[in-house]
This record gives C-alpha cells, sequence and structure tokens, in this order.
C-alpha cells in the first residue's frame, strides 16, 4: 500500500475506460437555492467511472441527483479499476450535498466493508432516500444512519440486522425528525429482534411503515398488534407476503388492533392470503373505521366476494377498495346498488367470463359514486367483446378492464395496466395459425385497446403482415409487448415497418431474435420518434444483437422525448450501452428542466428544454406527479407557460436584459412597435430558443 499522496496521484491519474479522460477531484458542490451545482455540466465523466461499481449518477429531482443501480458487468471490471471507482463514490458523498439518493447493492460494490459504506454514509451531506438491498447490517452501520438527519425514506430489503442493531435503532429513529417513509424487508425476525424493531418504531415520525409478515407470526403478531394498536403516527400500513401457511391466531389480533387504531387511512395486504374466517373478521372491523379510506388486500377463499361485497353495501367510510378474490364477482351486485360513497373499486379474479360480469356491470350502471372500477383477467374468445358490452351499458368511460386470450397467448386493456403486463415474460404456446390469424384480424376492429401483450412461438408471414397494420394503424395504443420465439426476416421486417409509422406507443417491449436488417429498423423506430418514452430490447441470443444495439445507440442521439432503454446484459455491448444510458440522462434531464420553466424558473436552457416538450405527456405526467397538478391544471400551466415564451421570447432568450416595451413618442401617437407586434410573433414562430447564440457571432 502507497502513502496517501501516492494513492492521490494513481486516483488523478487514472483514465476512464471509455473515453480516457480523468477526474478532477477538486470540483467541489455548488449547489445553493439559485445555483445548479456544477457537476452537472459534464455527469457524463462520472459515470465513466461509476460504471465499474454498476452505480449511475442521474439527476433524480429538480437539480438534485441520485446514485442508482447501473448496468455494467462486473465480472468484466478489474480489481483496480472496481477500487478506484468506490473510492470516487466515497468522495462524492462526502463532497456533494446536491446528492440525495443513494441506492445500493450489495453484490454491486466493494463496500461488503460495513464500516467502509458507514463512513461514506456519515460523511454525506444531503442524503434524504437510502436503500439498501442483500446486506447484513450491524450495530455499528445502524449507529451511522443516525448522522442522516435529513433522511426522508429508509428502504432495507432482503436483509438482516443484528440483535444488538435492532436494540440501537430506536436511538436511531428518534435522531430522525424527517423521516416518513420505512420500508423493512427483514429475514429471520425473532421474537426478540422483531419486539426491538417495535419499540424501536414507537419512537419513529413516519407515517408510512411495509413490512414482512414475517413480524406476525406467532408470537410477533400479538406484539406487532400491541405496538399497532397504540400507535399514533402511522397513517399507511402494507403488511407484505404473508402466506397460506400462517394460522388465524397470527393474523386475528393485528386485525382486532385495527379496530383500535385512530390514525390509519389506507391499509395494504398485498400477497396476503386471508382465509375467510380471516377476511370476515377484517371486514367487520373495517365497517366499524371512520378513518380508512383505502384498503388493498387478498382473498384466496371461494367465499371472498361475498365476504367483501358485505364491506361494500355497509361502509360508509371507504373511498377505495382493492380486492383480489376468487372467478366470481357477482356476489357483488347487489352491494354496489347501495353504496354511495365509494369512489374507487378494483376487482382481480382469476378468469372472468364475460357472462359473469353482466349482473354486476348492471348494479353498476345504477350506482353513481363509484367513479373508477378497474376489473382484471376477463377471459375472452375474440379481442373487443368485453369493451362492446360495456359501451351497450354505458360504462365504457368507468371501467378499466384487463382481457387475456388462452390461444393465442395475447393480454388487452383499454388502459395502462402497469409494468405487470408489459414486463411479463409469457412462455410462447403453439397456437394454430389459422387461429392466431383470426384473433390479429379482430385486434384492428375495437381501436381502443391501450395496452397490449402478445407472445406466440411462431410468428408466420401473414400474422406479421396482420399486426404490422393493427401497429401502423392504431391511434390509441400505448404500450405493447411482443415476444416471439421464432420468426422469418420478413414477418419481423412488417412488424418494425408497422412500429415505425406508429405515434401513438408510448413504450414498447420486444423479445425476439433479431435478423440481419433489423438493426438499421430498430435505429429509424427511435431516431425520430416522439411518443415513444420506454423501449425495451432483448434477445434470447447474441447473434446481431450487438448491430441492433449499436444502431440504437447511434440514433438515440437525435431522441430526445426517450427515457428509458433496458437491454440484455451482454459484455460486448458494453461501450454501447452506456452510450445508451449517457442519452436517457440527458433527456432525463432536459424533462426536469422543463417541468422547472413550467412551474415558473426562466433560464435559457429550461425554456430550451420547455420549447422542445411542451407536447410531451410526459411533461404533464410529470408536472402532477411534482406540482400535484391534475392533469388539467397541469395542461393549463404548460399553456400559461408557452404564451409567455411567445410574448418574452426575446428576454427569455437572452437578446436583452429586460423587458421589450413600446413607448409612446412626444406626440402620443402609435408607433410602428405597436402596429408590428404580430408581426413580430409570426416572425418568432420561425424561431426556437437554441437559435439563439450564447456569444454574438462574429462576421
Amino acid at each position: 500500500v502507497g502513502s496517501s499522496q501516492e494513492i492521490l496521484s494513481d486516483l488523478c491519474n487514472t483514465k476512464s475506460i471509455f473515453t480516457s479522460r480523468k477526474i478532477d477531484f477538486g470540483l467541489g458542490c455548488t449547489q445553493s437555492d439559485s445555483q445548479q451545482c456544477q457537476i452537472f455540466k459534464d455527469l457524463k465523466l462520472w459515470n465513466e467511472f461509476l460504471w465499474n461499481t454498476d452505480a449511475e449518477l442521474k439527476e433524480v429531482l429538480p437539480s438534485k441527483l441520485g446514485v442508482v443501480r447501473g448496468s455494467c458487468d462486473l465480472d468484466t471490471v478489474s480489481d483496480i479499476r472496481f477500487h478506484h471507482a468506490s473510492i470516487l463514490l466515497h468522495w462524492l458523498l462526502k463532497e456533494h450535498r446536491c446528492i440525495q439518493v443513494f441506492e445500493l447493492l450489495e453484490h454491486c460494490t466493494t463496500y461488503r466493508d460495513m464500516r467502509l459504506l458507514g463512513d461514506t454514509l456519515r460523511l454525506s451531506a444531503g442524503i434524504k432516500r437510502l436503500k439498501l438491498d442483500k446486506f447484513h447490517l450491524s450495530r455499528c452501520f445502524v449507529h451511522t444512519l443516525a448522522t442522516l438527519s435529513k433522511l426522508e425514506e429508509l428502504e432495507l430489503c432482503l436483509g438482516s440486522m443484528s440483535k444488538n442493531a435492532f436494540a440501537h435503532l430506536q436511538l436511531v429513529l428518534e435522531e430522525m425528525p424527517s423521516l416518513k417513509s420505512v420500508k423493512l424487508d427483514l429475514r429471520c425476525m425473532s421474537l426478540n429482534k422483531t419486539r426491538a424493531l417495535l419499540q424501536a418504531l414507537k419512537c419513529c415520525a413516519a407515517t408510512s411503515l411495509c413490512i414482512n409478515g414475517s413480524c406476525l407470526k406467532l408470537e410477533n403478531g400479538r406484539a406487532f398488534a400491541e405496538f399497532f394498536a397504540q400507535n399514533s403516527t402511522l397513517k399507511e400500513l402494507t403488511v407484505n407476503h404473508l402466506a397460506k401457511r400462517e394460522k388465524s391466531q397470527d393474523v386475528k389480533p393485528f386485525l382486532h388492533a385495527l379496530r383500535t387504531n385512530k390514525t390509519l387511512e389506507k391499509l395494504c395486504l398485498p400477497c396476503c392470503c386471508l382465509a375467510t374466517s380471516e377476511a370476515r373478521l377484517l371486514v367487520q372491523v373495517v365497517a366499524t373505521k371512520s378513518t380508512l379510506k383505502i384498503l388493498q388486500v387478498k382473498c384466496t377463499s371461494a367465499n371472498g366476494p361475498a365476504v367483501f361485497g358485505e364491506l361494500i353495501g355497509s361502509n360508509r367510510s371507504l373511498s377505495e377498495l382493492e380486492i383480489t378474490t376468487a372467478p366470481s364477482i357477482s356476489e357483488l351486485a347487489a352491494s354496489i346498488r347501495k353504496n354511495t360513497t365509494m369512489k374507487k373499486l378494483s376487482v382481480s379474479c382469476k378468469y372472468l367470463t364475460t357472462q359473469s360480469t353482466e349482473a354486476f356491470l348492471d348494479a353498476l350502471a345504477c350506482n353513481k359514486s363509484l367513479e373508477l372500477v378497474r376489473l382484471g383477467n376477463i377471459s375472452e374468445q375474440e379481442p373487443g367483446y368485453f369493451h362492446r358490452l360495456l359501451e351497450k351499458k354505458g360504462l365504457d368511460s368507468r371501467v378499466h378492464y384487463k382481457c387475456c386470450i388462452i390461444e393465442p397467448d395475447i393480454y388487452m386493456s383499454n388502459r395502462k395496466c402497469g409494468a405487470d403486463l408489459r414486463r411479463a415474460r409469457p412462455s410462447p404456446l403453439k397456437a394454430m395459425p389459422g387461429t392466431v390469424h383470426h384473433v390479429c384480424r379482430q385486434l384492428a376492429r375495437p381501436h381502443q385497446f391501450v395496452d397490449l401483450s402478445i407472445s406466440l412461438y411462431h410468428l408466420d408471414l401473414e400474422s406479421g403482415r396482420l399486426l404490422a397494420e393493427f401497429l401502423s394503424s392504431t391511434k390509441v395504443l400505448k404500450h405493447v409487448n411482443l415476444a416471439f420465439v421464432f420468426g422469418d426476416r420478413y414477418s419481423m421486417r412488417s412488424i418494425l415497418e408497422g412500429l415505425c409509422c406508429n405515434k401513438s406507443l408510448s413504450s414498447v417491449a420486444l423479445q425476439i431474435v433479431f435478423g440481419e436488417e433489423d438493426a438499421y429498423m430498430m435505429g429509424a423506430l427511435v431516431k425520430t420518434n416522439k411518443s415513444l418514452r420506454e423501449i425495451t430490447v432483448l434477445s434470447p441470443s447474441k447473434h446481431m444483437y450487438s448491430n441492433v444495439i449499436f444502431e440504437l445507440s447511434e440514433a438515440l442521439v437525435d431522441n430526445y422525448y426517450l427515457l428509458c432503454v433496458e437491454t440484455s446484459d451482454y459484455a460486448e455491448c458494453a461501450k454501447e450501452v452506456f452510450k445508451i444510458k449517457d442519452v436517457m440522462r440527458r433527456n432525463t434531464s432536459m424533462l426536469l428542466d422543463a417541468v422547472k420553466f413550467a412551474m415558473g424558473s426562466c433560464t435559457k436552457k429550461q425554456a430550451e428544454a420547455f420549447e422542445q416538450l411542451f407536447e410531451s405527456d410526459a411533461l404533464v405526467e410529470k408536472l402532477q406527479e411534482l406540482a400535484h397538478d391534475t392533469n388539467f391544471e397541469a395542461r393549463e400551466r404548460i399553456k400559461k407557460r408557452l404564451q409567455y415564451l411567445e410574448y418574452n421570447f426575446m428576454t427569455v432568450a437572452g437578446i436583452v436584459k429586460a423587458n421589450m416595451v413600446c413607448e409612446l413618442g412626444k406626440l402620443q401617437e402609435t408607433r410602428l412597435d405597436q402596429i408590428a407586434f404580430d408581426s413580430w410573433l409570426k416572425i418568432r414562430s420561425f424561431l426556437k430558443v437554441r437559435d439563439i447564440a450564447d456569444e454574438p457571432v462574429a462576421l
């Protein structure tokens, strides 16, 4: 081991594996309320080094950075580069208070030595969100957490803690007045550890808690019930992964405690399989609650619908209910007619036939309070039948559904169903070609599908042609997931050509074997597309895949709208994947700059971003998230700021320092400037903020 000066010299002279550039360790944080940190000017350089720890430094909130997981195959990284990058990460967190999010996987860095990780966090100045996966947390490390005085979100997943660490956690949580959310998915929870954890949580200011179902096992359940009954701060509680084998006596104390608790507003029990007796007890308790507004629960018993039907009919405080039950929902019909307060209802069953939903839909048509109903896993013989049924009953705007066809394997939805639909990798089935052709023809009839997932063992030429026609013509489809094991080059070319013609899709997921001509088509798909925000390109074979990734990396340079690109992790494509990641970081930062302008900031850089993205749905959604606007309010905000940019272009673009105004002459006559203002606006329509040079250009 060399001296500190030798180590510093070595670090300063280490070159990036991508561009041979070096890091300037003298670049401190310049973040302030009115100024962005200077590190934002070249995030690419820092990520060229952090790549070697499978970490990524990116803008996660306006002017706020986060260290999140990257896309590097660590098996290809040398030890020396690994260590240098780890030291850089340590330095970044110490020096830069603009880094507010830190997410780390145990197997992704050299921080298996918890003392080093603890030192990193102890020296950090601005961490507000901390997520650690697959760590064993010692007492010493837990003590370090107390130094994170600004921490708002703490997430510890798939990890473990020593008994002494649990005992010390109470003192730590008392030192975190800003903590709002805690998620603990810890393993090997003994009774003593559970009691220590609950004792610590009593001193916690967090209003949201997510814990593993192991906290309800055996004696743990009674301990948790005692804590929960007396708690006066929690507003949201999630209890995850409660398996069928857990006995009723483990769950019932918690449900009785719910009756006593006075503050809880949202209860989520995902992956918790409640028996009929437990579901009935839950319904009885919730029916008496006036504070609980949202309930999400899974019940696997055949009597589930009837049990929760009682809740829908009698409860007067719940505004949102989500249940996963048995195949039938007809038992809910009578209750739906009675309820006058509920706003949202979600029912996800194993497989619903369209016939079994008729009584429910008739009741819903009579209900005046329910604004939105989500129905999942409706089995159809051909696409569109259920939607036509909704139109017939006048419910197509109030019901969001997810339908499926078994052969071929197709899922359809009239609303975005989330990552579960687009990210699913169904096992492709060998369907009869005639059946596939028939279903593909039917897809073109109901134009209301927003989410579509198709999985085929073999994509023949006719199926490819029919799907291409649908993809190129639909104007409402937003998300598509296509998985094909085999397909000839002409059918795949048809699919890609159809995608290139589409102007409505915001996300595309492809799991296919690429041919020689597909690489160019993938580049053409993303180069000028303004609607796509997310694309996943996976391939079980490396053959030709590197060409596809290369074309994507080249074409994406001209795309400012895509925010997420997921690819297969092949070491051969590392340079291209890094280039893609860098473009995604650029686009994300541009979106956040556009948000800043829409919310009132007015730098030239922000105006350029806003002018580029003002028509993007991503800007609307990000404003809804950060400004807490409704969809209408976000669009109105964008409209007003666009008008502001029109009238104040000269000032915003930096041509003049103050507002351009027209003053009347001595005789108070109307001057040409006033008359020509509309003409100026016409000229302005041909100009963009980016057209105005920052410095005068010498002739």
